[in-house]
């Protein structure tokens, strides 16, 4: 989406996918709503919630003003948002704060700074931003194209009348690999709580990411 200062976001495209396989889409809402209107998405969504699934996201509040603007109200659907967990989990375990993190662009060992030397952030290498990027180096071991990513987000940011049929081709693609890691991360995160925590806490740890 784009055009952030106003009430209303404009939106572009949308991709989702659920882990059952049962429902696939990627829908292009750009100055299109002839082809794919703003109140079937809004419909789709909602018979998804109705369904019982669990919206999982990075971030939830981008998804939430996308929800907002299909005149939606997200505090009715059930989320699980991965920066949070990876926030949490990166909070309160230093094997998961340090270690090998994927920063500006490059694979980077970051050093937990002795208490005395803590002037200067860059001594340990550089820092967490909690970026989709290094959440799936992280959890997944692979390496996302973060100039591409940015590249494709000053495009959609431009909001011209009409996108040419490449840029479409391009930011769909770019809305489609933004959900490609997501359950596969969700997977690695649990996991990570059940080394860390015994079942009763890993029970309600579920339940709190909700």
């Amino acid at each position: 989406y784009n055009q952030t200062q106003e009430k209303k976001l404009n939106l572009v495209c949308v991709s989702y996918k659920t882990t059952d396989g049962k429902y696939k889409d990627s829908v292009w809402l750009h100055n299109d709503i002839e082809e794919h209107s703003w109140g079937e998405l809004a419909e789709s969504l909602s018979d998804l919630r109705d369904e019982g699934y669990i919206f999982l996201s990075w971030n939830v509040v981008a998804e939430a003003s996308a929800f907002l603007a299909l005149g939606l109200q997200p505090q009715n659907f059930k989320w699980i948002c991965l920066f949070t967990e990876f926030r949490m989990l990166t909070n309160s375990h230093a094997r998961l704060q340090y270690g090998q993190h994927y920063v500006d662009g490059k694979v980077k060992t970051l050093r937990k700074p002795k208490p005395k030397w803590m002037k200067s952030i860059e001594k340990s290498g550089g820092k967490l931003t909690h970026s989709l990027s290094q959440g799936v180096y992280k959890f997944l071991g692979e390496e996302l194209d973060t100039e591409h990513k940015d590249e494709m987000r000053q495009l959609i940011i431009s909001n011209p009348d009409e996108f040419s049929k490449e840029d479409k081709k391009s930011i769909m693609d770019y809305c489609d690999s933004d959900i490609k890691y997501l359950h596969p991360m969700f997977q690695k995160m649990c996991g990570w709580y059940k080394k860390l925590y015994d079942n009763k806490d890993f029970k309600k740890i579920k339940e709190e990411m909700l």
